[in-house]
């Protein structure tokens, strides 16, 4: 006796099975209502063509004995994973009673057109292989696992596994099923049935991929087939998720810059320079409208020089620091500035570096005085030069 059965699957699981282990369990315990009361729930199975409608549902939670049982419950154990582990519980439940009731009206429907006569039916197969079609659509290059045990020939001893595709698990069934149900001319028969439940899936499965109601990542079978193979497309809800988040956090960022704003004004007014230099910082790493905040950057470079002690290292590095900041930041007075730089690198003997921000001073945005000053720094450059001053970038 060799028992074959599926253990796991590959496919990325993002929601608990918490609606497949109850239906297994409503499952399990009609089947034990089944055979305490046989009679009670005798009338919770489909006859087809009479359209009675609570079987539509009913029929779907009972089964004919435990080996049709337990088959039924291992697929729809490892199918539903796959499935609900990409939906959640309460879309699963919906999607998997509605492919039920939908597959049981398709049976009356079809039993009536064609006048086949009234067969009992029951069992969750015709669910289950609307969800096997949905898989099929959702992850066909995910694979099953499955463990086979028992005894060869009642002598040797079997345990091995193997890996089986969705794609070519799903297509095997649904298409043995067709070929068996055209074979017998469609007449009323479980692979028929079966085959009831693989059209409401296909629909389902086809309608949250094209309206974006679940995120396959790319691996659907639609995304392969064009190409797009792991091209993400968030879903309605994703996407609107993603812009909430967007959105709070655009409004936390208003609100951190505001209060970094009113820090910094608060560090400048009260002569705190550094402070408010360094909000100033944090706020354009945060904000593109950093021009909005020339005035306050002149206002500490004011103070800073107002403050300046020639003599002190770490005050004019500190000056130095605003003014490069300034000048990779802002145009307004930048031939001004680039001239300020070039005299702080000539009052440290460094001529070469002093005379490349004097080429970044444009002449015509200067006046008659800024001119004067810049052909005097030239000048001095010039002539630290020709006195031989060997320039060393001082560490910082």
């Amino acid at each position: 006796m060799i028992f074959t059965f599926p253990t796991g699957t590959d496919a990325p699981i993002y929601h608990w099975p918490v609606a497949t282990a109850a239906i297994i369990g409503i499952n399990a315990v009609l089947g034990v209502f089944q055979v305490l009361a046989p009679d009670l729930t005798a009338s919770l199975w489909q006859v087809s063509g009479t359209f009675t409608p609570h079987t539509w549902l009913t029929s779907n939670y009972i089964h004919g004995g435990l080996e049709h049982f337990f088959s039924n419950m291992m697929f729809l154990f490892i199918l539903g994973i796959i499935v609900e582990g990409k939906i959640g519980w309460w879309r699963f439940a919906l999607i998997y009673n509605g492919i039920a009731i939908a597959s049981a009206i398709l049976i009356d429907v079809v039993a009536r057109a064609f006048g086949f006569p009234p067969t009992p039916g029951l069992g969750a197969s015709c669910a289950i292989f609307g969800i096997m079609a949905i898989s099929l659509l959702w992850a066909p290059e995910n694979t099953i696992q499955f463990q086979v045990v028992g005894l060869l020939m009642f002598v040797r001893a079997i345990n091995w596994s193997f890996e089986v595709p969705v794609q070519v698990l799903a297509g095997l069934y649904i298409v043995l099923n067709f070929a068996i149900a055209l074979f017998t001319g469609f007449q009323e028969s479980s692979e028929l049935h079966h085959l009831m439940g693989v059209i409401p899936g296909l629909v389902v499965g086809w309608g949250m991929i094209r309206f974006r109601r679940v995120n396959c990542e790319g691996y659907d079978l639609f995304s392969i087939l064009a190409g797009n193979r792991g091209s993400v497309v968030l879903t309605v809800q994703e996407e609107a998720e993603k812009r909430a988040q967007q959105r709070a956090a655009a409004k936390q960022r208003a609100v951190d810059i505001a209060n970094s704003i009113a820090a910094m004004t608060k560090y400048a007014n009260d002569g705190h320079y550094e402070m408010a230099f360094k909000k100033l910082q944090g706020i354009k790493t945060t904000e593109n409208a950093i021009d909005r905040h020339h005035g306050m950057l002149v206002k500490i470079i004011n103070g800073v020089e107002k403050q300046l002690d020639p003599q002190n290292r770490q005050q004019v590095e500190f000056r130095l620091k605003l003014l490069e900041f300034y000048l990779a930041n802002y145009q307004k007075l930048q031939s001004q500035v680039a001239l300020k730089i070039a005299r702080h690198y000539l009052a440290d003997n460094r001529p070469r570096q002093a005379l490349k921000y004097i080429r970044a001073s444009v002449a015509d945005q200067l006046s008659d005085s800024g001119l004067a000053l810049r052909q005097k720094c030239i000048l001095a450059a010039q002539q630290q030069i020709a006195h031989g001053s060997i320039e060393i970038q001082p560490d910082r």
